[in-house]
């Protein structure tokens, strides 16, 4: 068991270092609006997070899971007030504290959360106010993971659904994915019908919209976004100008992405990988794909998310700036 944990971990970190219809065009076009003068820097400054970490947005709060920590897991801030209400949960190999941190998902109305933890093989449960202001509370094993087969870069809409990368390793050091829809707590998964412009060995990001009715792939080895339905059927198809139907390995067109009530944001790199791995650029389209604008936020970007409480994205970033806020609100006549 221990053997077959560590080759999971270094399938895992083989894909967060790979990552980390109708017809359309991608691709920078137009001309690029600066919006740089808007970022704002979340203060984390007092935090030893790392890097690799991921951002989530559920409700009123933003959550920062920090996937390689050496201290807390799990930060937790207010939306509306920037302020900042606590952190939790411990990394480590015992039944109470997680090896491997992956997705989050929390019900906001609730506060009951579950989390992957690969380097266990399991998802866990908590209620996020009990583990950050009760000190004797733990958390507890929902259930185990299906190893030869499981999710990955997961979005959470409620409960019983969610959608994010189906991750299938080869047996050796590398693997497969596929877009899925998945229930962390039946473990049920259901493979999206695959678009035909997606070729074999791609990697890309998944960003599911509020109400989870659209799933967006923005790929990155190809210059290729890809629409879903709720139901995993391909809507449309958004290619670049660099769009080859063969996944390319050695380049890095988009590098995340996420959805607001009105616009589908992607981050652009167009890089050949030993040039540039993390978007520089945000391509913005309406919710049926049609293009609408190009943002330079002056910086790169590793991971979005949107609070649709205040209508600002979160960016994490590999710059000195690690996290941060994009208030769309201030922006919106550049998007119309």
């Amino acid at each position: 068991m221990e053997m077959r944990n560590r080759h999971m971990i270094a399938v895992l970190s083989l894909v967060m270092a790979v990552y980390s219809c109708g017809k359309g065009e991608s691709g920078v076009v137009g001309s690029v609006t600066d919006v740089s003068q808007h970022i704002q820097a979340l203060d984390t400054d007092d935090f030893l997070i790392g890097k690799s970490a991921n951002i989530y947005v559920f409700g009123d709060r933003l959550y920062i899971v920090d996937t390689k920590a050496t201290d807390k897991i799990l930060y937790v801030f207010d939306t509306e007030s920037g302020k900042y209400l606590g952190s939790a949960l411990n990394p480590g190999p015992s039944p109470y504290e997680i090896t491997e941190p992956g997705a989050l998902g929390v019900n906001a109305a609730t506060g009951d959360a579950l989390m992957f933890d690969y380097g266990q093989n399991r998802i866990v449960a908590f209620n996020v106010d009990s583990i950050l202001f009760d000190s004797v509370y733990g958390i507890r094993t929902l259930r185990k993971l299906d190893m030869s087969g499981f999710p990955d870069s997961y979005f959470y809409v409620n409960d019983s659904t969610g959608y994010g990368r189906l991750i299938v390793p080869d047996g050796g050091h590398s693997f497969s994915q596929t877009v899925c829809r998945y229930d962390m707590a039946t473990g049920d998964i259901r493979k999206f019908n695959k678009s035909e412009a997606v070729g074999e060995g791609n990697r890309s990001s998944v960003a599911v919209s509020p109400d989870g009715k659209t799933i967006v792939e923005a790929c990155r080895t190809q210059d290729l976004i890809v629409l879903y339905d709720a139901a995993g059927n391909p809507v449309k198809e958004i290619k670049g100008k660099e769009y080859d139907p063969v996944a390319d390995q050695s380049m890095s067109f988009f590098s995340g992405a996420a959805i607001t009530d009105r616009h589908i944001l992607v981050a652009y790199c167009g890089k050949k990988v030993n040039e540039g791995f993390y978007g520089d650029r945000i391509m913005v389209f309406d919710l049926d794909g049609n293009y609408v604008a190009t943002l330079d936020p002056g910086i790169e970007i590793r991971k979005m998310a949107y609070s649709p409480t205040t209508d600002n994205l979160y960016i994490s970033t590999p710059d000195s700036i690690q996290f941060c806020i994009l208030p769309l609100g201030k922006i919106e006549g550049t998007l119309t």
